[in-house]
């Protein structure tokens, strides 16, 4: 499985614990532009920002994790199709998409929508979504998926319309239920 995140999808991911294992055994591939990885590693104080930055280099180490540019944009009458409603570095992650033949991960329902009009075969999907089915397909207990959501909320909040949104809140204030 071939997965392009944008920064903020990237760190969402990140944040679950267990992904270095996983990515090992599900044999996912992370490609990220490089303005990805240098918002990733934009210095910070927050302790769950440099963990995240630890865990972002250890996969890079490993090979995890490549950084690849759009390759010479052989195409730039989609990325003039797609730029002025997103981003350059939004439009380009689906240009990396497309080139590796992968999803594209955002957490941007603006992203979203619009990369759907731009192809109905591209395949996108949240981050909530991709660490849900994680979280259930590695059987993760309640506090584990409450632990990693929780770190998340230093830099993420799923807007109103995200489709996560309800489920994001329910796991994040689990344990405050009990």
């Amino acid at each position: 499985m071939k997965l392009i995140p944008d920064p903020l999808a990237l760190m969402n991911l990140l944040t679950f614990g267990s992904l270095p294992t996983l990515i090992r055994n599900k044999e996912i591939e992370l490609f990220i532009l490089p303005e990805t990885a240098m918002a990733v590693r934009r210095p910070s104080e927050q302790p769950v920002i440099c963990e995240v930055q630890r865990v972002f280099e250890e996969l890079i180490t490993q090979g995890r994790v490549r950084i690849q540019a759009v390759v010479a944009l052989d195409a730039p009458d989609q990325y003039c199709q797609l730029y002025p409603s997103m981003s350059s570095l939004s439009a380009c992650s689906i240009l990396l998409a497309e080139q590796y033949k992968g999803s594209v991960v955002t957490d941007s329902m603006k992203v979203f929508a619009k990369a759907r009009e731009y192809s109905s075969e591209l395949s996108i999907i949240t981050s909530l979504e991709l660490l849900k089915q994680w979280f259930e397909e590695e059987h993760c207990s309640d506090e584990e998926i409450t632990a990693s959501l929780r770190r998340t909320v230093s830099f993420f909040q799923p807007i109103g319309c995200h489709p996560f949104k309800h489920w994001w809140l329910t796991r994040l204030f689990v344990e405050s239920e009990r």
